[in-house]
């Protein structure tokens, strides 16, 4: 039988996402958006357990609580109250007015949901207490959960065989004095357990957590509930309550704590717990007028580490600096330079790590830390027989002076690392206010630039290449752009030389590759005019050794018959390391892919290299094609392209051809594909494919010149 939930919340949001998750566990959900409304359906529906909001419009979730213990038939139904309040008095309310557990939001969902499954089982149980003593006793066995009642007049008791299981005593080694039970508390909570029992002596019933010392089982947790029944006269005549031993349910939360905010490879503080503990360091700071400093750590040249030894032993790297970095923190000179009782330190991810030193009386406090992390992680680190020697760049920003939130204390100390990284570095660097605005956008644009694919912030532009004496479109050109959240389109001629420098270029390529290849086979898939695209390949792209197999993988994955793929390279690239290139670029020819050499004419290649390189085509660059009516020079060297081109055999585009004329003299000198404004400029995909329809559409019908309003 499905078990049914019951939300009241006022809160459509809350309603929704506590739906989804509970939908995900098989309860059958019911929703409720006021306490009376709530009321009237726990008649109607009799759940099996109730999640309940404390602020309400109507009546809030304590009378609302209230009104469902008055009434018996739901005196066991559990009731859990969700509250943004966590002062001790509004738990304690709850707790009086029948609730049977609390969650403050913001709401852990994965622990709600662990809390659910065991309250659940914990009433089920309880239900079947009712039945009879046999089934009581193996229930509680199986539950770890002992009962007892209590007549505090006389000071007698009367418990159950588990509850004296899991105080780990004897029957007969246990006191009737309910009192005597508080040899067996944790000293540190043994005053709580005693002011709880005192509190139920004068009627208030209490539920709490508390530690115990249970012979040879050590130290366990358990969880107490209590029932007051009173005489007819209102005195109190005995108090029920059960004992359960969640040690295992404490050590489960305590468990997916440490997969929510710690980093399994190193142990430390992951992102998450950084950023919070971050959070209340500067509240901290901030009450008590004092500075903390941020560490941003970020090892040189990791990546050169795990492509050669591999990512294992590059784990192994990240454990040993982890460590040092640990190891030196806590050290005591260390400590005392930094003058802070609570110093943190985290791994962001990758191979970047952080420090938060904590009341810090000057600035250059943080420096010897960073000079001291410096000389302990460039230590030689050894890994099986090899030895790795680790260098490190530190940006240091220092709160409040470079920021009072966590952003931008973080953005601060990244910026101040890279300006480490742009002067050479195995060093450290200070958040400086007044560093070239040109260069904090290019450390901002580095990092938003690797953000970018994941953010979904890239799209492909399409520039035509076209026939004008057909009309017909004969393939196109890929261009990346990008669309900042914030910054708008950002030129490629900003955004590529910085991908370069960071090395980021390699992993652009391979995602403009893989998604040119993926689009072009959904457009034949669609019936689309079937084109072939060019795809602008760096001098990295091409240098990489996965190249040939990036390549194969995108045809493969996307279905894409090679011969609608063409890699253009400029002449630079091709006359780096010859032997080597032509390899490639026969393996490409093998392969089935066209071969376009870009910007023509602008580098130094050797006509007895060309011939031997396995090209298809050559591309006119703009620079010869702009003047080429009004400069004789720049006509004269077009036309000799074009004539090579035709001797050895291979096609030829022109670029950026913008007026009739233009487009004319290339016709007349037999250059029969172009692309650029006199056609069309660049445009994103949904637009290309309009264009491609009508550019079909036009090639059909022979209509005079083509042109496309620009």
């Amino acid at each position: 039988m499905t078990t049914k939930i019951l939300i009241i919340d006022d809160d459509p949001i809350t309603r929704l996402l506590a739906a989804e998750k509970l939908a995900e566990e098989n309860f059958r959900v019911f929703e409720a958006a006021n306490g009376q409304q709530g009321l009237a359906m726990i008649k109607q529906i009799k759940p099996d357990l109730v999640l309940l909001d404390v602020i309400m419009p109507d009546i809030d979730g304590y009378d609302v609580c209230k009104e469902i213990r008055r009434n018996p038939e739901l005196a066991s139904l559990p009731v859990i109250m969700l509250t943004g309040l966590e002062d001790n008095a509004s738990i304690v309310r709850a707790y009086d007015y029948g609730a049977t557990d609390f969650v403050t939001k913001p709401i852990n969902w994965t622990l709600l949901v662990y809390r659910i499954h065991y309250i659940l089982r914990a009433s089920r149980i309880h239900d079947q207490l009712a039945h009879s003593e046999s089934s009581l006793a193996n229930a509680q066995r199986l539950a770890h959960l002992g009962s007892w009642e209590w007549w505090p007049e006389h000071d007698t008791t009367r418990r159950t065989t588990e509850y004296y299981r899991i105080l780990g005593v004897r029957r007969d080694n246990l006191e009737t004095s309910m009192y005597a039970m508080l040899e067996h508390v944790h000293e540190e909570d043994r005053q709580i357990v005693r002011d709880a029992l005192h509190s139920a002596v004068k009627g208030t019933a209490y539920q709490l957590q508390f530690r115990i010392i249970a012979g040879h089982s050590g130290m366990r947790v358990l969880h107490e509930q209590t029932q007051v029944f009173y005489h007819t006269d209102g005195t109190i005549e005995r108090i029920e309550g059960i004992t359960q031993d969640i040690t295992e349910l404490v050590a489960a939360q305590q468990r997916i704590r440490n997969l929510a905010y710690y980093d399994s490879l190193t142990g430390l503080a992951n992102r998450q717990l950084f950023r919070e503990l971050l959070q209340h360091e500067l509240l901290r700071t901030k009450r008590n007028g004092k500075q903390c400093a941020l560490l941003f750590i970020d090892l040189d040249r990791f990546k050169r580490i795990n492509d050669t030894l591999g990512h294992d032993k590059g784990d192994m790297v990240l454990q040993a600096v982890a460590s040092r970095i640990n190891t030196c923190v806590r050290s005591t000179d260390i400590i005392a330079l930094a003058q802070g009782q609570n110093d943190m330190v985290a791994r962001l991810g990758g191979d970047e790590f952080t420090i938060v030193l904590t009341d810090i009386s000057q600035p250059e406090d943080a420096a010897q830390v960073a000079q001291r992390l410096l000389e302990v992680i460039s230590q030689p680190i050894t890994i099986g027989k090899q030895e790795i020697i680790v260098t490190a760049s530190i940006g240091i920003a220092v709160a409040p002076e470079d920021g009072e939130d966590v952003e931008q204390l973080l953005k601060n100390a990244d910026l101040a690392m890279y300006a480490v990284k742009d002067k050479g570095r195995n060093s450290y660097h200070f958040f400086d206010s007044t560093m070239n605005e040109t260069v904090l956008n290019k450390f901002a644009l580095e990092n938003d630039l690797r953000k970018a694919i994941e953010q979904g912030q890239l799209e492909l532009y399409f520039q035509p290449k076209v026939n004008p004496l057909t009309h017909e479109l004969v393939g196109a050109e890929v261009l990346l752009r990008w669309k900042h959240p914030e910054r708008g389109m950002i030129s490629p001629a900003i955004f590529i030389p910085v991908a370069e420098e960071c090395g980021f270029i390699v992993e652009l390529g391979q995602w403009v590759l893989q998604q040119a290849c993926v689009i072009n086979s959904d457009w034949q898939t669609r019936g689309l005019p079937i084109v072939p695209l060019a795809i602008n390949m760096s001098s990295a792209n091409f240098r990489d050794p996965d190249l040939l197999a990036g390549v194969q993988r995108s045809l493969d994955e996307s279905q894409l018959l090679p011969s609608f793929l063409v890699l253009e390279l400029t002449e630079g690239i091709l006359m780096q390391d010859i032997s080597s290139t032509i390899d490639t670029l026969q393996a490409l020819k093998t392969m089935g892919v066209s071969l376009s050499v870009d910007d023509f004419g602008t580098g130094y290649s050797s006509l007895h290299y060309l011939k031997r390189f396995p090209i298809d085509e050559l591309k006119i660059d703009r620079s010869f094609v702009q003047d080429i009516v009004t400069d004789p020079n720049d006509a004269a060297i077009t036309a000799a392209i074009i004539g090579l081109a035709q001797n050895l055999k291979l096609s030829v585009v022109a670029e950026g051809v913008e007026t009739t004329e233009q487009a004319d003299f290339l016709l007349q000198r037999g250059c029969i594909t172009m692309q650029g404004f006199l056609f069309a400029r660049p445009m994103p995909k949904s637009d290309f494919e309009r264009f491609m329809m009508t550019s079909l559409a036009a090639s059909e019908l022979h209509k005079g010149v083509f042109m496309v309003d620009h």
